[in-house]
């Protein structure tokens, strides 16, 4: 998984591919593990397919997050 440009300030691209067609799920959370986000909520992905998705980071504060 790939998130650019990093670090952001607002925009961001991030791109991932999965072996097999999966459900999947993506959230971003903070340094102290509390989720904030969900980007995708278990939405099934094609396998071996180069997923790109936007992701507005315009709510939260300038810092520091996991994916």
């Amino acid at each position: 998984m790939n998130a650019y440009p990093n670090p952001f300030s607002q925009l961001t691209s991030i791109e991932f591919s999965i072996a097999e067609a999966s459900k999947v799920w993506l959230s971003v959370y903070s340094i102290e593990g509390r989720k904030l986000v969900e980007i995708l909520k278990g939405e099934t992905i094609e396998g071996n397919t180069p997923q790109r998705l936007g992701f507005d980071a315009e709510e939260l504060q300038n810092g520091v997050y996991i994916l």
